[in-house]
């Protein structure tokens, strides 16, 4: 946490692959429980420690045990941490340090903001494992880019670098290494300076208008907008 800045940092930090552990998940339940309460808080960076991998994902080695119940065990938690995540009254940057893969790149796409390593990659494999993304990454992958070019990164298991992923649409930037940690800084920064409440509502407007109607919207909008005036 940045107090004077009104920025909270959080870095992945389960070297060398920062996977998403339980344990993991648990403190990320924790930091996302903190950071919905604490009024303080007008943004928020999520990147990984080291310079080669954001996220790759989960740690299958934890899959054997959660065989009876991965469902209630691993799937429905780590839906809800990020779905809050995502959920924030505030704008969160993704500062992708590395490659994002699988639940990492899930991750990613909860954040309104990602930027990117040009040395990383990022990519939804988990059609190599039998399996696909079971966090949130379809529906949020579909609606940024669409269900054909979702389909294609999903069903192909296609990793992209990062001048493909501003192509399409997947990051908002690309940055040397060197400079990431300090471009996102900047863009949290300017984010933090604006009016927590205004910020958060048009954010709650901007999550709306991908499954509502325009009249939909608009009711919605004239809510948030009695509710900003309180």
């Amino acid at each position: 946490m940045r107090p004077e800045s009104g920025i909270l940092w959080v870095t992945l930090n389960t070297p060398p692959l920062n996977l998403q552990s339980l344990e993991c998940m648990a403190e990320m339940e924790e930091i996302v429980s903190q950071a919905e309460r604490d009024e303080s808080i007008r943004a928020l960076v999520l990147t990984g420690s080291g310079d080669r991998v954001f996220c790759a994902g989960s740690d299958v080695k934890e899959f054997p045990a959660l065989r009876s119940n991965f469902v209630e065990g691993k799937l429905r938690r780590e839906n809800d941490v990020f779905t809050r995540l995502a959920e924030l009254p505030f704008p969160t940057v993704a500062a992708l340090n590395g490659s994002a893969m699988g639940g990492g790149f899930e991750m990613a796409l909860c954040c309104d903001f990602r930027i990117m390593s040009s040395q990383a990659k990022i990519g939804l494999p988990e059609i190599f494992l039998g399996n696909f993304p079971g966090s949130g990454g379809v529906m949020r992958l579909t609606k940024l880019v669409g269900p054909a070019r979702a389909f294609e990164l999903i069903c192909l298991g296609r990793s992209v670098d990062a001048d493909t992923a501003i192509r399409l649409g997947l990051v908002h930037e690309a940055v040397e290494p060197e400079y990431l940690q300090r471009r996102a800084l900047a863009m949290a920064g300017r984010l933090a300076k604006l009016p927590r409440s205004a910020a958060g509502r048009i954010k709650a407007l901007v999550h709306s208008a991908t499954y509502e109607t325009a009249a939909q919207s608009a009711v919605h909008g004239l809510h948030l907008d009695r509710n900003l005036l309180h």
